[in-house]
């Protein structure tokens, strides 16, 4: 919002892009004295360009590791 306001303030006309469609989703937590982790990855359309990511959390939720790696040339099949 800073970055809004500071360019409102010098009249930058700015078209910011609608947001897309919000989803909830429900995050069960892992058993007691756990540790969940999700990974994720993707490639975008034909750029060959392919990223991984992932995050590890406790029963509360808890952040307790992240990574996040630009694995280069390759596809939805590599990454």
């Amino acid at each position: 919002m800073f970055e809004f306001s500071f360019l409102k303030a010098f009249k930058v006309d700015i078209h910011p892009t609608k947001a897309p469609i919000i989803k909830e989703a429900i995050w069960p937590p892992p058993i007691l004295n756990w540790i969940k982790g999700n990974t994720n990855d993707t490639s975008i359309n034909n750029s060959h360009v392919a990223d991984a990511g992932g995050i590890f959390r406790d029963v509360e939720g808890v952040c307790l590791s992240c990574f996040a790696h630009n694995l280069g040339p390759g596809s939805a099949l590599f990454a």
